[in-house]
């Protein structure tokens, strides 16, 4: 069990790594914990490498935000991510996961807009699937 801080600093650390490493640029990404009926989830309108404990919201699991919104001078209003209602979705259908990073890496990126379907199995999970 982890305590609201411990939470908001892990995701703070992991949104600083994907913008470091390039995974996540401007304003794009997000992420999300569940626990104890809360899910944690990035702010939109925010860069998660710059990103502080106020940029980070508390929903219920229906995606109701649970404390008050915060001002802030780049948002007119802290809100959850706009796609938190898909996190939302996600942990109901899926009981077993209680985190989840939603980023953009350039390399994916490119290669899912490039309408290439043909790739050779270099890994083993696709060729199992």
């Amino acid at each position: 069990m982890f305590d609201t801080k411990d939470i908001k600093n892990n995701i703070l650390e992991i949104g600083e790594r994907l913008y470091k490493d390039g995974f996540a640029r401007g304003i794009s990404g997000n992420i999300s914990f569940r626990q104890n009926g809360q899910i944690f989830i990035t702010a939109t309108c925010s860069c998660l490498g710059e990103m502080s404990e106020e940029k980070i919201i508390i929903l219920d699991e229906e995606g109701n935000q649970i404390l008050n919104q915060v001002q802030d001078d780049s948002c007119t209003n802290i809100k959850p991510s706009s796609e938190s209602m898909m996190h939302v979705e996600i942990y109901k259908a899926r009981p077993e996961i209680n985190s989840i990073i939603h980023a953009h890496p350039p390399y994916c990126t490119a290669l899912a807009v490039s309408g290439e379907t043909n790739f050779p199995a270099i890994l083993a999970e696709p060729v199992v699937m």
